[in-house]
Order: structure tokens, then C-alpha cells, then sequence
């Protein structure tokens, strides 16, 4: 993987570029890494049980985003460079998932 920092000819640029490559953005600066490969194996029951806890965590964040209220009846923190989108699925997460 390859940071390339404040580079003014990545600047903005991010996604996929002929399936052999990404471009992120990782703390303002863009990251070029290989494509992502899914996985082939099918998923354990652990694994069956994280992704549901996941839906029910983005469910959990659209609820939030459409109510302000519940961000400080949730106690929702939201840290430097973080949406109050992801501050909501990373609370459901740390949960125990019952809310």
C-alpha cells in the first residue's frame, strides 16, 4: 500500500481504476492500494451472526440520522474527521446490540 500524502494530482481523487487498483482517503491523504478481493469461502456462523449485528448498526445510524435528539440520548461522541453517521455505527457496534 502506498501513502501519497498531499499529492496535488490525487487531490479529491478516490475509487476503483480498471479493477486492478483503489485510491482511498485515510486521514486527508490518499492511499493507493490493491482491488479488495471477496472472499471465496462461505462465512462461519460467527461471521453470519457480525454481519447481521452490522445491518442492524446501519439501521441504528439512519434512525439517528434522521432524529438529532438521539445523538445525547444515545451518547454519541463524535471524534475530529468523524460523521455522526459513523459515530452511530461504531456506538451500535461497541454495544451489545440491543437498543
Amino acid at each position: 500500500m502506498k501513502i501519497a500524502g498531499h499529492n496535488a494530482l490525487l487531490k479529491g481523487v478516490s475509487g476503483k481504476f480498471g479493477g486492478l487498483f483503489v485510491i482511498r482517503r485515510r486521514n486527508r491523504s490518499s492511499v493507493i492500494a490493491a482491488m479488495p478481493k471477496k472472499s471465496t469461502k462461505p462465512p462461519t456462523p460467527a461471521r453470519k451472526e457480525q454481519m447481521q449485528k452490522f445491518r442492524r448498526a446501519v439501521k441504528f445510524a439512519q434512525v439517528i440520522m434522521t432524529n438529532p435528539d438521539l445523538i445525547n440520548k444515545y451518547g454519541i461522541k463524535v471524534k475530529r474527521y468523524q460523521s455522526i453517521y459513523h459515530a452511530a455505527l461504531s456506538t451500535y457496534m461497541k454495544s451489545d446490540g440491543k437498543w
